[in-house]
């Protein structure tokens, strides 16, 4: 049963509070300083993982007992 379900709704809104707060203490560590560069990293990274996906195929195609 959720907090909400049970009339914890503040204690529901605290936990969202420090959840956030230890998010965006995190992403100050990571030296992200916005929502648009955690974008484009993650698109860097579905970009490098294409590429690695490629790369397998490229090495399973070569050697056909793997």
């Amino acid at each position: 049963m959720l907090f909400e379900e049970r009339g914890h709704n503040r204690e529901s809104l605290f936990w969202i509070a420090v959840t956030h707060s230890r998010c965006q203490k995190l992403l100050g560590d990571l030296r992200v300083p916005s929502t648009t560069e955690v974008r484009r990293r993650c698109a860097d990274v579905a970009l490098i993982l294409l590429r690695v996906w490629h790369l397998a195929e490229d090495i399973m195609a070569v050697n056909r007992e793997i």
